[in-house]
């Protein structure tokens, strides 16, 4: 079963069928943290409020399933220019299409081949 937890109070963690598992946190002292709202800020406001909100989060891949690398590779290079984990300052559409493809993603390798 598909499920959805909610963690903290700034974050949702998804357990996909396939064997995916991700982490998605938005939040103060995280990568996303007002990513989109602090240049030229002083550092005292710069840090996210709830009530100000932001377009980005950060994503973790807390469980790749066997055969699901080349997968995970690929949304690396395409969303995260290649880096390794977190995706950080993710835009929100981004991150929608992240976790749709990774719950619809289906191992075509048949074990024992």
């Amino acid at each position: 079963m598909n499920t959805i937890i909610n963690h903290r109070d700034d974050g949702v963690y998804f357990s996909f069928d396939n064997g995916f598992e991700v982490s998605t946190i938005w939040s103060t002292y995280s990568y996303s943290d007002n990513y989109d709202n602090n240049r030229g800020l002083p550092i005292e406001k710069m840090f996210s409020k709830h009530e100000d909100g932001s377009t980005t989060v950060e994503v973790y891949f807390t469980r790749i399933p066997k055969g699901g690398e080349r997968f995970y590779k690929g949304l690396l290079k395409k969303y995260n220019n290649g880096d390794e984990q977190p995706f950080n300052r993710l835009p929100i559409n981004d991150w929608f299409d992240i976790i749709n493809k990774a719950k619809k993603w289906k191992n075509i390798i048949k074990e024992g081949k």
